[in-house]
């Protein structure tokens, strides 16, 4: 059902553009405030129950606006224990996003766009193109529809860690699946990694661990990388109101340094975000440390060089002490040679970076293949000679095309075929 042109999502709003909103409505300076905290902390969808706000500023919202709700039309677990979600938007359009155990974290994979226009040769998302941005709500409501998930479905406890809760309390739901915000200051401890420990005090002070099958007892998502469908700078008005919600403390209270954006360099766009003021981590896809490679396989190449890409990553506004990280998908006999090893190194330095190795996922309609685990050992091994921190990722959802370059890749092919996706 399509929303109508006049109605305010308020996902879509920041504080600043809520504010304004609710006053225009004759709500009181502080109304907005009460309202961000209904929405994100309490997920409260109806308006009406809503009893610190007048009922005549709740009627005016109830005529004006609408809050956003996504189900997930279709869920896949993979062997690892990592979920594809299948979301159908209003219009009919599909996007996925993925849900990822590993460790300590419990990682959500959020898209930005229905398509992508970027069409780098080893994503299958960019070949059906772009169809349209996704809203700032249909980007947070996404994180927001799988916590809901992992709160009625949690994973096995060896696959996943338990999750930080939203600000610094800990979070129940009633039986009606209502939920409410319990303050603790010292419920949740922050690791040094970026990892979570939930522990509760006894009676003598000392932290024992909380009790995981207690009732109610909640797992959420302690991390966001926005690397799924699309490129998220290409959105990126809408991405900044997402991403501020997200990290709001009326909002989802999320740490600068557990939301990664991923982009495969597109610098308007990272100019155009990074002027808001938004620090958070940022990855950046490179397809090849040679302007010339790094173009035939990455059209944004064109547009602008590598000297241009790493100009604007001095731009971006990083949180203190944090490394910009160099997203390198090698591929057999065309960026796997030490050459691009060490052009890749100089690179990474130059920027004070780090480097996420990782294999070429195929899928149909692409030639290209993962080079032999021999060429990427050694390949990895002159990146650490160089004394660059250098990882490699693994490869977790590849059976359920839930892997890096995999997202949409269903409705890509029905795209292709001409055919219209049904789920």
């Amino acid at each position: 059902m399509d929303i109508p042109g006049n109605v305010v999502e308020l996902k879509s709003l920041t504080e600043e553009t809520m504010e304004r909103h609710i006053l225009s409505l004759g709500g009181k300076k502080f109304s907005h405030k009460q309202i961000l905290k209904w929405i994100y902390h309490r997920d409260s969808r109806d308006i009406d129950s809503w009893t610190d706000i007048s009922r005549a500023l709740r009627q005016k919202i109830m005529e004006t606006s609408t809050i956003l709700t996504l189900k997930p039309e279709k869920v896949t677990v993979s062997s690892t224990g990592t979920r594809k979600y299948k979301f159908r938007l209003h219009d009919g359009n599909c996007i996925e996003s993925v849900l990822i155990p590993d460790g300590k974290r419990l990682t959500a994979c959020l898209s930005t766009q229905v398509g992508c226009r970027m069409a780098c040769g080893f994503c299958a998302t960019g070949k059906a193109g772009l169809l349209r941005n996704l809203s700032a709500a249909e980007i947070i409501e996404q994180l927001m529809a799988m916590t809901r998930h992992v709160i009625e479905n949690p994973p096995e406890p060896e696959t996943f860690a338990i999750a930080q809760s939203m600000g610094r309390g800990a979070r129940y739901l009633d039986s009606d699946h209502t939920d409410s915000a319990i303050a603790k200051d010292s419920f949740i401890d922050d690791d040094i990694d970026g990892s979570v420990d939930i522990s509760e005090s006894n009676e003598n002070g000392a932290n024992e661990p909380a009790d995981e099958t207690e009732p109610g007892y909640e797992r959420k998502i302690s991390h966001i990388v926005i690397m799924g469908m699309g490129e998220p700078f290409d959105n990126a008005d809408s991405l900044g109101d997402a991403i501020a919600m997200m990290k709001s403390i009326f909002g989802l209270q999320y740490a600068s340094r557990r939301i990664t954006v991923s982009t495969c360099g597109h610098v308007r766009g990272m100019d155009r975000f990074a002027g808001r003021g938004i620090d958070l981590l940022l990855a950046v896809s490179v397809g090849s440390p040679f302007d010339d490679e790094r173009a035939s396989i990455m059209p944004v190449g064109r547009k602008w060089s590598i000297s241009e890409l790493l100009d604007a990553i001095r731009r971006f506004p990083h949180p203190p002490r944090e490394k910009v990280t160099f997203e390198y998908t090698l591929i057999k006999d065309f960026n796997d040679s030490p050459d691009h090893a060490r052009a890749l190194g100089k690179m990474a330095r130059s920027v004070k970076g780090k480097i996420n190795l990782i294999r070429m996922n195929p899928h149909p309609g692409s030639s290209h293949l993962p080079p032999s685990e021999e060429r990427i050992e050694a390949f990895q091994s002159i990146l650490l000679q160089m004394r660059i921190v250098t990882t490699l990722r693994k490869s977790l959802g590849q059976d359920i095309a839930a892997a890096c370059g995999m997202l949409g890749l269903e409705d890509v092919l029905n795209f292709r075929d001409g055919k219209k996706t049904n789920g």
